[in-house]
C-alpha cells in the first residue's frame, strides 16, 4: 500500500512541522527585513546626496561672495580707477596681474562700456562674453546692484568669472576676473560633502568632464547612463545604476543659466557599492543565522521526536497552547497514573503563569507608586482619543521644586505625597479624561474635545487644588506645579509628538515667571541653542571668543567726540557670530549675567586707560542688567576696577534699561544710589519702550535719558517725532542729558539738533569698532572729518561721512 503524508510516523511529522515552520518564519522574516533594510539604506544614501547638494549650494554661494568681494576691492582702488580713466594700459595690466596673483585668478580684463577690450592679464580677452552679460544685466535693471558672476572658459578651461563695474562716480568701465574651477575646487567640495564631485557639461552623445575627484578608471562607469532631466535647470539626474548622482547647474548670481555657461553642472556622486555596504554585510549575517537556525531546528526536532510518545500527545498540545499564551484550557486526564500527576501539575503551572502574567502586564503599564497608567498606556489611549475627536489638549505638569521638598521630608514621605497627589488627581478626573504618571514628579492629563482656554482653566484648577495642601506626616504640604500645554491638531497629529511638545512648553515655563506655557512651534530649537550658549559661555570667556566693540557718541551741535558705548561681541567657533540679542538674554536667564557684566566693565575700564595713554580721553558707557541692579557687590567691584585701571569714575556711565529699573524699583534705587555716590553716571537706556511712570522716573538718580532707536530711526513719522520731542523735553525738565541712538542719516541729525538733543549715536557717525580701530577713527575725526558732517547737515546734502561706511549689525 502506498505510503502518503498522512501515514508518516509521528516523529517524522514533528520533524517536518518544525522544519517547515522555522524555515517559513526565517524566510518571511529574512525577506521582509532585508527588503526594508535595503530600502532604508537607499533612502539614507539619497538623503546624504541631497544634503550634500545643499552643502554644495551654500559653499558655492559663500565662494561667490568671497570672489565678488575680492574683485570689488580692486575696483575701489583709486589709483586703479584713475588709470582706467586715463586709459593707462600698462598700469592697468600691472595692477590686474598683481591682484590676480594675490587673489588666485588665472585671468583678468578691463572692458569699456561697449564691451571693447582695454587691458588684460592672462587670457583676459576671452572674458568679453562674461562682461557683456554683466552689461546686459545692468541695462535690464538700470541699477548696478551686486557683482555679476557666471562661468567662462579661458584656454578651454572652466572658470568662474566675476564682473564688477568701475564707478567714478558713474560707470566708466567693467572689470572681469576669472577664477579656476579645477580639481582643487572639486577636492574641496568632496571634503565638505564626503562625495565624489565633478564639473561636467553634456553634449549630444558625450559627457565632457572639466574637473573631477574621480579616479580615471571610474569615470566612465560613474557617468554611464547619466542623463539630464526634462528641466535642464533642475537638480537631479536620470540613469546610472552603479552610482547615485545629483546634478546641479552652475548658475549666474541672478539665478539664470546663461548661454555662455555652456550647460556646466556639478555632479555629486555616491557609489552604490558604498551605499549598500552595510546592507550586504547584514544580509550575509542574516542568511548565515537563518541557515544555522534551520539546522538547529532539525536537530532539536529529531531529538524531541525520539523522546515523546503517543500517551503524552495531550500534554504536547497543552504546551503548544501555553506557548501561544492560552492558559485557560485545562488538560483532561481520565487515568490515575503518573501521567495524571504530571497533568495536574501542568494545570497548576498554567494557572500560576496566567496569574503572574496578569500582574506583570498591570505592573508594566501602571506605575507601581501611583497606580496610574505609564507612558505606553497613555500613548495608546491617546491614539484612540485622537482618532475619535477633532481637537484635544495635552497638559504635562510637574510638582515644582519637589526634589528640594523630598530632601526635607525624606523619600518615604515624598513617595507617600506622590500617592496622595495621584489619588487627589484621580478623584478630580472627569469621564473621558486620561491621567498618566510619566516620572516620579511628572504627570500628564489628556483632555479630549478641549481647546486652549479649557486646558488653561484645568491647569488653574489643579494649581488651586494642590496649593490648598495635602496632609502628610502630621503636616499640611502646599504644592506648586509648572505646566505645559500642547494642542491637537495645531501642535501635532500623533500622541508622542503632542507629549513632546507639552514637555517642551513646560520646560519653557520653568525658566520664566509664568507657571504654565503653551507650546510654540520651533520652541525646542531656540531652547537647545540657549542651553548650548549657556553651557559654552565660561569656555568662551577663557578662549577669548568674546570681545568688545565701541560705538562713538558725538555732540549734536559741534559734532565733537563725547564718548563711546561698549558693546559685547561673541564669535562661536561652530555657530559663527552670535547676536547679543540672543546670547545676552540666555546668559541672563541662566543667572550668569553678573559674570558677563563684570568682564565687560573690566575690559571697558582697561580700554579707557589705554586710550587715555594714547591721548584720547573720552567717556565710556557700559550696559548693566536687572540682576546687576540688585547685586550689592557691584559698587565695590566698580571701586576695585576703577582703582586698578586708574580711571576717573565720572568718565564711566552705566546704562540701565527702563524695564530693568522697574523690575525691582526699591533695590534698584539702593544700588544706583551707591553708584552715584561713587561718582559714576547713570543713564536710562531704551527710553520709551518700558512701562515706567513719571512718579517712579522722578525718583531715579540718573544723568542721561537715552531715546530708543526704534523712534529715532523713524523720525520722519510725526508720531515718532512727537515721542522723541517729548522725551527730550522730559529729560531737560528733569535736568538730564538727552542721547539719541540709531542716527543713520543727515536729516535725522539735523532734526535732533533742532529739537535740542545733546548727543547722537548711530551709523551716520560710525559703526561699532574694535579698540584699535576706534583710536584711528577718533584721530581722523578730530583732524577734520567732523567738518564734513557740519557741511552736510547745514546744506542738507545726503552724503554720509567717510567714517560711517562699512557698518555691521547694530549693537
Amino acid at each position: 500500500m502506498p505510503i502518503g503524508i498522512p501515514n508518516l510516523s509521528f516523529r517524522s511529522k514533528v520533524v517536518m512541522l518544525a522544519v517547515a515552520l522555522v524555515a517559513a518564519i526565517q524566510l518571511i522574516t529574512l525577506f521582509s527585513v532585508l527588503n526594508a533594510l535595503k530600502n532604508e539604506q537607499l533612502r539614507q544614501a539619497d538623503a546624504s546626496v541631497t544634503l550634500a547638494g545643499v552643502v554644495y549650494d551654500e559653499y558655492m554661494r559663500n565662494r561667490t561672495e568671497q570672489l565678488s568681494t575680492t574683485v570689488s576691492v580692486l575696483v575701489q582702488d583709486f589709483p586703479f580707477r584713475e588709470a582706467i580713466g586715463l586709459r593707462d594700459v600698462r598700469n592697468i595690466e600691472d595692477v590686474l596681474e598683481n591682484h590676480s596673483r594675490r587673489a588666485g585668478a588665472d585671468a583678468a580684463a578691463v572692458f569699456d562700456l561697449n564691451g571693447e577690450h582695454i587691458a588684460s592679464s592672462g587670457g583676459g580677452r576671452s572674458l568679453r562674453a562674461a562682461a557683456l552679460a554683466a552689461m546686459a544685466r545692468y541695462d535690464e535693471t538700470g541699477q548696478i546692484g551686486e557683482p555679476t558672476t557666471t562661468t567662462a572658459f579661458v584656454d578651454d578651461k572652466l572658470h568662474q568669472a566675476v564682473t564688477v563695474p568701475v564707478v567714478a562716480p558713474t560707470v566708466i568701465a567693467w572689470v572681469t576676473m576669472a577664477f579656476p574651477v579645477d580639481a582643487a575646487l572639486a577636492a574641496d567640495i568632496r571634503k565638505l560633502t564626503g562625495l565624489e564631485s565633478s564639473f561636467v557639461s553634456f553634449d549630444v552623445g558625450r559627457t565632457e568632464i572639466h574637473a573631477t575627484t574621480l579616479p580615471l578608471e571610474q569615470r566612465d562607469a560613474a557617468f554611464a547612463g547619466v542623463l539630464l532631466g526634462a528641466d535642464r535647470d533642475s537638480a537631479g539626474a536620470l540613469g546610472g545604476t552603479d552610482w547615485i548622482t545629483r546634478l546641479a547647474p552652475i548658475r549666474s548670481n541672478d539665478g539664470a543659466s546663461r548661454a555662455e555657461d555652456r550647460g556646466v553642472y556639478v555632479a555629486l556622486q555616491l557609489p552604490m557599492m558604498a551605499a549598500l555596504r552595510a546592507y550586504r554585510d547584514i544580509r550575509n549575517n542574516l542568511i548565515a543565522v537563518a541557515a544555522i537556525a534551520v539546522v538547529l531546528t532539525i536537530s532539536a526536532a529529531v531529538w524531541l521526536s525520539r523522546m515523546v510518545t503517543r500517551p503524552i500527545a495531550s500534554l504536547v498540545e497543552a504546551a503548544r497552547r501555553l506557548g501561544e499564551g492560552i492558559y485557560t484550557h485545562k488538560i483532561e486526564v481520565k487515568s490515575t497514573d503518573e501521567f495524571a500527576v504530571l497533568a495536574a501539575g501542568f494545570n497548576s503551572m498554567q494557572q500560576a503563569i496566567a496569574n503572574r502574567e496578569q500582574d506583570i502586564v498591570h505592573m508594566a503599564h501602571h506605575d507601581s507608586l501611583s497606580g496610574l497608567p505609564t507612558r505606553e498606556i497613555v500613548v495608546s489611549e491617546m491614539r484612540d482619543a485622537i482618532a475619535a475627536t477633532d481637537q484635544l489638549a495635552v497638559v504635562n505638569f510637574v510638582l515644582h521644586r519637589f526634589d528640594e521638598l523630598a530632601s526635607s521630608l525624606g523619600h518615604r514621605t515624598a513617595d507617600k505625597l506622590i500617592q496622595l497627589v495621584a489619588g487627589r488627581l484621580r478623584d478630580q478626573l472627569e469621564d473621558g479624561h486620561l491621567l498618566g504618571h510619566l516620572k516620579h514628579q511628572e504627570f500628564v492629563l489628556v483632555l479630549p474635545d478641549a481647546d486652549r482656554d479649557e486646558a488653561e482653566r484645568r491647569v488653574v484648577a489643579l494649581q488651586t487644588m494642590l496649593r490648598a495642601g495635602l496632609a502628610v506626616s502630621n503636616a499640611n504640604v502646599s504644592l506648586q506645579i509648572k505646566a505645559g500645554i500642547a494642542l491637537y491638531p495645531a501642535h501635532g497629529v500623533n500622541a508622542s509628538e503632542l507629549l513632546r511638545c507639552a514637555a517642551i512648553a513646560r520646560d519653557d515655563a520653568s525658566h520664566h515667571l509664568g507657571a504654565v506655557g503653551v507650546y510654540v512651534p520651533g520652541q525646542e530649537e531656540a531652547s537647545l541653542k540657549s542651553i548650548r550658549i549657556v553651557g559654552e559661555f565660561p569656555r568662551a570667556l577663557q578662549n577669548g571668543d568674546l570681545w568688545l566693540e565701541f560705538q562713538p557718541k558725538v555732540d549734536c551741535e559741534s559734532l565733537g567726540l563725547t564718548g563711546a558705548e561698549a558693546l559685547v561681541r561673541w564669535h562661536h567657533p561652530e555657530m559663527g557670530r552670535l547676536s547679543p540679542e540672543i546670547f545676552v538674554p540666555a546668559i541672563e536667564q541662566a543667572g550668569g549675567i553678573t559674570q558677563l557684566t563684570r568682564w565687560v566693565i573690566d575690559e571697558a575700564a582697561k580700554t579707557m586707560a589705554a586710550w587715555k595713554a594714547s591721548g584720547i580721553d573720552t567717556t565710556m558707557s557700559v550696559n548693566v542688567s536687572a540682576d546687576d541692579l540688585i547685586d550689592d557687590y557691584l559698587p565695590r567691584y566698580l571701586d576695585e576696577t576703577i582703582g586698578k585701571h586708574a580711571i576717573d569714575p565720572a568718565r564711566m556711565t552705566l546704562e540701565v534699561t527702563e524695564s530693568s529699573m522697574m523690575h525691582d524699583i526699591e533695590n534698584s534705587l539702593d544700588v544706583i544710589g551707591e553708584l552715584r555716590r561713587r561718582g559714576l553716571r547713570i543713564a536710562i537706556d531704551d527710553f520709551g519702550t518700558g512701562h515706567s511712570a513719571l512718579a517712579q522716573l522722578k525718583r531715579l538718580p540718573v544723568d542721561e535719558l537715552k531715546i530708543d532707536k526704534s523712534f529715532v530711526m523713524n523720525l520722519s513719522d510725526p508720531r515718532d517725532e512727537a515721542v522723541v520731542r517729548t522725551a527730550i523735553e522730559l529729560a531737560h525738565q528733569f535736568g538730564l542729558t538727552a542721547v539719541a541712538e540709531g542716527v543713520e542719516n543727515d536729516e535725522t541729525l539735523t532734526r535732533l539738533r533742532q529739537l535740542g538733543c545733546e548727543t547722537a549715536q548711530g551709523f551716520l557717525i560710525s559703526r561699532s569698532l574694535r579698540a584699535g580701530e576706534f583710536l584711528l577713527w577718533a584721530r581722523n575725526w578730530s583732524d577734520g572729518r567732523g567738518a564734513d558732517i557740519v557741511s552736510i547737515v547745514e546744506t542738507g546734502q545726503h552724503r554720509p561721512p567717510r567714517s560711517a561706511t562699512g557698518g555691521e549689525g547694530r549693537g
